[in-house]
């Protein structure tokens, strides 16, 4: 056992150092480059709200094939989406280029090559472009509050999916869940339609079992721009816009739930409303030290 112990320890080191990726500076060359993002001035990109162009962060991740030495470029509002570079010469891969929280800004991206030769007085471009321009102004176009569900009340248990306004209660008929889920009496079941970000809490209030349809919506969580809730809040708001005691959408809320370090992203807090009237109840998760929402849960209470 000690002599398996000890080889262990002696390969510890070797393992490790097999599986690292050796990451270069953007500046340790004389070949010069730049890598931006094109379509900075896209007109549905410009027209997004200022909190959530700011969470747009497109990850380049370049690749020089000889060293294997891998180069990681951040585009974002610090740096106008622009990002000049100096590396050696040689032929670098485009691994791959990412925009983060594409779930919530509906950005996804692509690079225009997929190698990049540097050399001396030689200086290369790489653009960054929508992956489908149209497919980001469709996805805008769902998310733009309807004038029913700016006017409803937060309590209301309406919802805005898909350019219709519907009761919370009815959404299973806007959603593709694949295969038959059967709930025993008096139970509860979730599924989740993993494209549209939404999570759905059905309860079967019968003493037998029933498919998971025709049971009873009593919750649903959402974590993708793709509903609207009353007033237009959805997800990627401001914090302020939507919870600020005297102008946020909602107002000051019933109660925190979670860490009282609020914005300091050591463990999750929620922002809940409770109405005593109806029993409805709403939840708001923040993200990016406290900045937006990231995730709503509608949970309603009583039943027409």
């Amino acid at each position: 056992m000690k002599k398996m112990l000890g080889l262990l320890t002696a390969l510890l080191p070797i393992l490790l150092l097999s599986g690292c990726t050796q990451y270069g500076k953007l500046n340790e060359g004389d070949c010069k480059g730049v890598i931006s993002f094109a379509d900075v001035t896209n007109k549905t990109f410009t027209l997004m709200d200022e909190e959530l162009r700011e969470q747009v962060k497109i990850t380049v991740r370049l690749k020089n094939i000889t060293t294997e030495k891998e180069y990681r470029i951040q585009l974002d509002q610090s740096n106008d989406y622009k990002q000049a570079v100096s590396l050696h010469p040689g032929t670098y891969r485009i691994v791959s280029a990412v925009a983060s929280n594409s779930s919530r800004t509906g950005v996804k991206v692509k690079a225009t090559a997929e190698t990049l030769e540097f050399a001396p007085g030689n200086e290369q471009r790489l653009d960054i472009v929508l992956e489908d321009p149209e497919a980001l102004k469709e996805y805008w176009a769902n998310t733009q509050p309807l004038p029913e569900i700016l006017l409803a009340d937060k309590y209301s248990g309406m919802i805005q999916i898909n350019r219709k306004v519907i009761p919370v209660k009815e959404i299973l008929s806007q959603l593709s869940l694949s295969g038959e889920q059967t709930v025993a009496a008096y139970q509860k079941e979730t599924v989740r339609d993993g494209d549209l970000g939404i999570t759905v809490t059905v309860q079967n209030r019968t003493d037998s079992p029933l498919a998971f349809d025709q049971c009873d919506v009593i919750g649903i969580t959402v974590t993708a721009n793709t509903v609207v809730f009353p007033d237009g809040v959805s997800i990627g708001a401001s914090t302020d816009k939507v919870c600020h005691k005297v102008n946020g959408l909602y107002g000051e809320p019933t109660a925190f739930r979670g860490s009282t370090l609020f914005g300091w992203d050591i463990d999750e807090t929620y922002a809940v409303y409770s109405d005593p009237a109806t029993g409805n109840r709403i939840t708001l998760a923040f993200g990016n030290m406290g900045k937006y929402i990231k995730s709503v849960q509608y949970e309603l209470a009583v039943f027409e």
